[in-house]
């Protein structure tokens, strides 16, 4: 009696390793991630009420992993970016990032009640400039290299979805002149795989 209780004592943590959530890549698998992207803008200039352009640095993880590089311009919602990831091979790759935006400031605000209007982490830059967005739209393949040539043909086409934030200002500090840019912040992007690459 006490070797079988041994031993079912020995089972019951492997089966509780077994049970444990799904790790990061797995959840990606499942949602059919081809790769994520973590983007800091570093520059983000306004050209008028309903345009901007600027650039972001960052990294990319998953199918395609590397340092990545982002020109984008948006006006009136759409978007047109240009993308490079590296990796460490020095293989690259460039896609063509289209899409629309929506400014979730404006469609779905929300206000922190713990904070006065001058230290509100989420609103309008000077009350009256969106800042946050949720994106969607495609990564076509334009360039490539190396690994990525043969793998991803010239053309191929992959959804994507992100969430584009950007500090509220103020309490950060009033970009001048004022009305010229926005403080950068972060973009967190999921691409994902189209039906060729469903394996």
């Amino acid at each position: 009696m006490n070797t079988v209780v041994s031993r079912v004592c020995k089972i019951i943590p492997v089966v509780g390793l077994l049970a444990l959530p799904l790790t990061a890549n797995a959840q990606d698998k499942a949602r059919d991630v081809l790769f994520t992207q973590n983007d800091v803008t570093v520059e983000f200039l306004l050209d008028g009420p309903a345009g901007g352009h600027g650039t972001e640095a960052g990294f990319a993880d998953g199918a395609i992993r590397g340092t990545t590089l982002t020109v984008f311009h948006f006006e009136n919602g759409v978007l047109t970016n240009h993308v490079g990831i590296t990796d460490v091979d020095g293989d690259r790759i460039i896609f063509l990032k289209v899409g629309t935006g929506v400014p979730i400031d404006v469609v779905a605000p929300v206000t922190d009640p713990s904070a006065d209007p001058a230290h509100q982490v989420f609103g309008l830059g000077l009350g009256q400039i969106p800042l946050n967005f949720t994106l969607q739209g495609t990564y076509e393949v334009v360039a490539a290299t190396g690994k990525y040539a043969k793998e991803y043909q010239l053309g191929e086409k992959f959804p994507f979805k992100s969430i584009a934030t950007n500090p509220n200002f103020p309490p950060a500090t009033i970009p001048q002149p004022v009305g010229s840019k926005i403080v950068p912040g972060t973009e967190y992007i999921e691409v994902y795989r189209n039906f060729k690459h469903r394996q």
